[in-house]
């Protein structure tokens, strides 16, 4: 499973995802409309990433729509350009929710972030 993503995700710039056994890769190559006045990557779209990711993931685990519940988002280091890569994968899924663990990592795979989130199931599971 591989492809481009549509609706907000394009307006925020996340090109395309990837499947690599039982987790999802979300890319977001920065540009300037990504940072802060300061020249940081902006929380908020490291946030919009991992959400995206882990949403992905859920998706990938249940083939169903999920929608997010909470999440945590630590920030571990700045994030300054390049192309930055959430990876997340699901640790536990329930009858109705799924927890979902996300590393945002650079082109140099530092770690910039982690993320874990709660999603509900929406739909009807295959």
């Amino acid at each position: 499973m591989s492809g481009t993503h549509t609706n907000f995700s394009s307006v925020v710039g996340i090109t395309n995802y990837k499947v690599d056994r039982d987790r999802v890769i979300v890319s977001l190559p920065v540009e300037e409309k990504h940072l802060n006045q300061i020249g940081l990557v902006h929380g908020g779209v490291l946030a919009t990433l991992a959400d995206n990711s882990m949403g992905m993931a859920c998706f990938l685990a249940c083939q169903t729509p999920t929608v997010t519940v909470e999440f945590k988002l630590s920030f571990m280091r700045p994030a300054r350009g390049g192309v930055l890569h959430a990876t997340s994968k699901v640790v536990k899924m329930g009858e109705h929710l799924a927890f979902v663990d996300c590393d945002i990592s650079d082109e140099k795979g530092t770690t910039i972030a982690k993320a874990l989130g709660t999603y509900m199931i929406v739909g009807k599971r295959t």
